[in-house]
């Protein structure tokens, strides 16, 4: 398949989960390098009939605003504000 967007940067360990509609989210992971982890969330869109994925960057909404994985009954994403 061919890429789309600029991809995320290369990661061992990593999560992704299929969240519906062709979109899968990439999160976490180290740097094969050892320079410690990533805390960063990718979407990735695959597009079978015209034979691409395209990525992109979630962006934080600002700078106290986080998102956690975490697993319960099953993987969730939360969105956390810090005040």
């Amino acid at each position: 398949m061919e890429e789309k967007g600029e991809p995320p940067q290369t990661r061992l360990g990593h999560g992704l989960l299929e969240i519906g509609g062709g979109m899968l989210l990439l999160y976490g992971g180290e740097d094969p390098a050892g320079r410690g982890s990533f805390n960063d969330l990718w979407h990735l869109r695959v597009h079978p009939t015209d034979s691409h994925v395209h990525y992109s960057q979630a962006k934080y909404k600002g700078d106290h605003e986080h998102y956690i994985l975490s697993w319960r009954h099953g993987f969730s994403l939360h969105y956390l504000k810090n005040f």
